[in-house]
């Protein structure tokens, strides 16, 4: 179990889902993001769990998307709209995993949060941070943009354009201070007892049966969100379409056909 890129282990009612790619610093690629998302449907849907922790092996909790391997071979789709489109919803539906989880989920981070590790560790419902850890989102610096770009929602619009438009990293109080997780602790802390206790007391107040008020909460931000984020998907191939085949721009038009 421990050779998987991500796997699941049990701990009393904790459904615990560990990133398992210390030695790329859990760089999310094709198969990382495939075995994370297997991983958390399994703790989603295992009845005898309650919440679910959310970690990672190494020194850094995840630096985004690996400009490496698979990840350099879909830059390559870059120029071609459709291909791009659909690199872009896959990793749009990645990242939605937590948020879309039955269950509550909490991030323990340490070290980085970059690009969509950032917005990864947002999407959970409860993130616990090492007091040095970093969160960012970088791909400015790279020419690129998040696919989701979920940043506005959790901290507000004019510190998310700061960020997102100069690619700066913020330390774990900032991010504390402008409400993009919900607590910091020591780095030694972290991988014991501090946020393994944190789920299990979110388990012991009964988090499992207020799944109705958690879809009460979401509904209204999910259809307005999940919409926000497909469009914003369809808008950068558009842009990168546009750029390399104006000639062409006819051929992709049924991508806006309906909301998906």
């Amino acid at each position: 179990m421990s050779d998987s890129l991500a796997y699941l282990e049990v701990d009393e009612s904790v459904a615990i889902v560990t990133m398992n790619r210390p030695e790329k610093l859990n760089a999310i690629n094709r198969e990382l993001k495939a075995a994370l998302i297997s991983a958390l449907k399994k703790a989603d849907e295992d009845p005898a769990t309650s919440v679910v922790l959310l970690r990672a092996k190494g020194r850094s909790f995840c630096v985004g998307y690996d400009i490496g391997g698979s990840a350099a071979e879909e830059e390559g789709s870059r120029h071609d709209a459709i291909k791009w489109h659909e690199i872009l919803r896959e990793a749009i539906t990645f990242e939605l995993t937590p948020w879309d989880m039955k269950k509550p989920v909490v991030a323990e981070v340490q070290g980085h949060a970059l690009g969509g590790g950032c917005e990864l560790a947002m999407m959970c419902d409860i993130t616990v941070a090492a007091v040095d850890a970093l969160f960012g989102e970088p791909e400015i610096r790279f020419s690129n943009a998040g696919p989701a770009i979920v940043m506005p929602w959790f901290i507000g619009l004019k510190k998310a354009r700061e960020l997102l438009y100069l690619g700066d990293m913020i330390d774990a109080k900032a991010a504390l201070d402008l409400g993009m997780i919900n607590k910091i602790v020591p780095a030694a802390d972290l991988p014991v007892a501090e946020v393994t206790g944190l789920a299990r007391e979110a388990r012991a107040h009964g988090l499992r049966h207020q799944g109705i008020t958690r879809a009460l909460d979401k509904t209204h931000g999910d259809v307005r969100k999940v919409r926000t984020f497909s469009r914003h998907a369809k808008v950068e191939t558009v842009l990168i379409y546009d750029d390399a085949r104006k000639d062409e721009g006819g051929d992709i038009t049924r991508m806006f056909d309906d909301d998906d």
